[in-house]
């Protein structure tokens, strides 16, 4: 009698189940022995990778065997992750995708070594085939990430990098608020999700310490002020897309708690027109709390509270004047607290 029979028979003598055992029970893999994988998995895969680096050191200054190499790596890399039995041969997969793509894009970089809007896009191409076609959820996370990554280059090298983080917030959106549409797209949808929340956060924080895409420009004050704006009122626009989606999606609001919805978002909106990111995190919070996903409530809990923090420590003022503005912003939340409920018509409609 193995240890499963053991401790069925355990549960159905304290009358928990019944029945005869399931057939196909397979114990997990503790924690620390899928983190010990994990690591030998990228070890192996950097000594491979240096291995034939050493060997064909030659062959890879080509434009035509970085690409005949990288796509070899990434076909190798989907059978792995399809067949996968192991954890070490899941990150052994993750590991060889990652540095075919990276040959890959280094050979389109080599040869239009002018420009680099077209390795942002082959980037963008190649990375949107991996999330349809790659058969692992964290590949396809991943993968979303660059798409978003390389949708923000895109549209800094044609001029609309105002555009970027909007355009990403309209999409993390669209992929949470349309996350159980059809159960085919499930995964990708999601994996769409956790990829776009990832990419907002980096672009907003490079944007907020002036550095990453934003040292590609060489603005005025004014110009960047201007840009800033933009960026602004169109996040703006994506906040009241969500909320009036949102509102569609719960039907047991009354009309005037949709108002009261909307009006407030028109509220919050204009008031934190100058605090970068806050956007992002309400946003993130607000599709947490919609969808039920404690990653989501969390990550836009910790941006928020990076966000504020930071305009705070900005703030060209006194400390006197940042103590009363925090005094005033905790009555405010207070008195919100106070009103929802009466606003929305009791303690179970606002739930």
């Amino acid at each position: 009698m193995n240890q499963h029979s053991i401790v069925w028979n355990t549960l159905k003598q304290a009358e928990l189940v019944t029945g005869e055992i399931p057939q196909g029970l397979t114990p997990s893999t503790p924690w620390y022995i899928k983190t010990l994988l994990a690591i030998a998995g990228w070890l192996a895969s950097l000594f491979i990778l240096s291995f034939l680096g050493l060997m064909f050191n030659q062959l890879l200054e080509s434009v035509v065997a970085d690409i005949i190499l990288g796509s070899g790596m990434i076909f190798l890399a989907y059978h792995l992750l399809l067949k996968q039995h192991s954890d070490f041969v899941e990150h052994l997969g993750l590991a060889m995708s990652l540095a075919g793509q990276a040959l890959f894009i280094f050979a389109v970089i080599q040869w239009q070594s002018t420009t680099y809007l077209t390795s942002w896009l082959a980037a963008l191409c190649l990375n949107i085939g991996l999330v349809i076609l790659m058969p692992h959820f964290v590949h396809r996370v991943i993968s979303a990430f660059f798409v978003c990554i390389c949708l923000a280059g895109v549209m800094t090298e044609l001029g609309l990098y105002s555009l970027a983080i909007p355009v990403v917030m309209l999409l993390c959106a669209w992929c949470w608020l349309h996350e159980f549409v059809t159960v085919r797209w499930h995964g990708h949808i999601t994996a769409m999700g956790y990829g776009s929340i990832l990419a907002l956060l980096v672009i907003q924080t490079t944007q907020i310490f002036d550095s990453g895409m934003t040292l590609l420009m060489d603005e005025h004050l004014l110009e960047q002020y201007i840009r800033f704006s933009w960026t602004s009122v169109i996040a703006a626009a994506v906040i009241l897309y969500v909320t009036v989606m949102l509102i569609k999606q719960h039907q047991s609001l009354t009309h005037s708690s949709s108002v009261y919805i909307l009006l407030l978002a028109l509220i919050f909106a204009t008031v934190v027109f100058n605090i970068a990111g806050l956007y992002i995190a309400v946003m993130i919070m607000v599709l947490g709390f919609a969808s039920g996903h404690r990653l989501l409530i969390g990550s836009g809990i910790v941006f928020l509270l990076f966000c504020i923090s930071h305009y705070y420590y900005v703030l060209n003022t006194t400390l006197l004047m940042k103590s009363i503005s925090l005094l005033v912003l905790g009555i405010v939340l207070i008195g919100l607290y106070w009103c929802l409920p009466k606003l929305f018509g009791g303690k179970h409609e606002a739930n």
